[in-house]
């Protein structure tokens, strides 16, 4: 038996003379579709929110995982609720931008990475929001920083 898809997508069995057997088009297509939702299934199955707690029971973190590694947005906060630090995950390895905030919640610090290195400009900034420091990076290595004139 030899089986083919046609151009219009049919899943038939012909035998060996050329020939297509009644029914079985029809029934090799429902164990098609009917194995294509068990594999979205088990795929969708493969994500996982993870959730950490610091002793006194408040969220401490919030990680997205993807077949077992870091994936999407991971955040950590500090005890008193504020926001402490967002991080993007691909494959395990940090992505995009990532940004850290002081405990009163402010903007402390935004840091590009691609691949899981330091890749780009990062910013320093106090807790009034002045930005006090700009450090480059190539592959993890820092390049340059500067800090501007503040006034």
């Amino acid at each position: 038996m030899i089986n083919y898809v046609s151009t219009a997508g049919k899943v038939a069995e012909t035998e060996e003379d050329g020939y297509t057997r009644k029914g079985e088009g029809a029934h090799m297509k429902r164990k098609a579709v009917a194995g294509l939702i068990i594999l979205i299934l088990a795929a969708g199955c493969s994500r996982e929110v993870k959730k950490e707690y610091y002793p006194d029971g408040k969220l401490k973190a919030v990680l997205n995982y993807k077949k077992g590694k870091l994936e999407g947005i991971a955040l950590h906060y500090y005890e008193n609720g504020h926001l402490k630090e967002r991080v993007n995950y691909r494959n395990g390895e940090r992505e995009r931008v990532g940004t850290t905030y002081y405990e009163s919640g402010k903007l402390k610090e935004e840091i590009p990475y691609m691949q899981g290195k330091r890749e780009g400009i990062a910013k320093l900034y106090d807790e009034k929001g002045l930005l006090i420091a700009e450090s480059e990076y190539r592959g993890d290595q820092l390049i340059t920083q500067r800090q501007p004139d503040i006034k």
